[in-house]
């Protein structure tokens, strides 16, 4: 079995018999983990990969569950931007099509649906049990005769996709959050201020706590202020 060596001297790394030039203050798994090895590459700090002093492709950096072109970090207006769009699809999923598959169950109470997604266990059935507080769900026996389940197999379609939404919109804003807290990280404050942070015509709230700027509130959070 053949053994991948791998050595560091600065901003030189060696493994499985190739070299490439990498900054200093990136570490070497984090390029073997996220991006392709290249022979002679040199990851430069403008986010690409020049060999022979050409640039052949991007690289990126890893942050939170999402791999991030990490240029782009500078611009917030951009970011913001993104995250806005991704954020009001899924405010509009769920206001429209997640609220009209919430009511048909509500209405009928109960209703079986047939699992489809991996790690489904046992017999790939639930029962939906509904009230005005929300949708819960059991693992069950497969059904002689299913409950309204037209009805449940639409709401698991669209609660799935309203997942799927939740976590694309979630990471956006979690790279937004990142690019915000590495530019106020160089603003000096003293204990118990209060930073307004804007971008564009969106405010973002923080206090000193000791060392650093911790968040007080983001305009989604959607806190009431009240003037006395």
């Amino acid at each position: 079995m053949s053994e991948c060596i791998i050595e560091r001297t600065g901003t030189t790394v060696k493994a499985d018999g190739m070299t490439a030039s990498i900054p200093s203050d990136i570490s070497m798994i984090a390029i073997f983990g996220t991006n392709t090895f290249y022979q002679d590459g040199d990851y430069r700090e403008d986010g690409r990969i020049y060999v022979n002093n050409k640039p052949i492709k991007k690289w990126f950096k890893r942050i939170g569950e999402s791999l991030v072109w990490f240029p782009i970090l500078e611009d917030l207006h951009k970011l913001q931007k993104r995250y806005l769009a991704v954020k009001q699809k899924y405010d509009c999923y769920l206001k429209k099509e997640y609220r009209v598959a919430f009511e048909q169950v509500l209405k009928v109470k109960k209703a079986h649906v047939k699992v489809t997604h991996e790690g489904s266990c046992c017999d790939p059935w639930w029962l939906y049990t509904a009230d005005e507080s929300g949708v819960s769900w059991d693992w069950v026996k497969t059904p002689k005769k299913p409950l309204n389940l037209k009805i449940g197999n639409n709401f698991y379609k669209i609660d799935h996709r309203l997942s799927e939404l939740g976590k694309r919109s979630w990471k956006f804003k979690s790279v937004l959050e990142f690019a915000i807290n590495e530019r106020i990280a160089k603003i000096k404050g003293e204990q118990g201020q209060i930073l307004q942070f804007k971008i564009g015509n969106r405010i973002y709230w923080f206090k000193k706590f000791q060392y650093v700027w911790e968040k007080l509130a983001f305009p989604e959070d959607d806190v009431k202020v009240v003037v006395a």
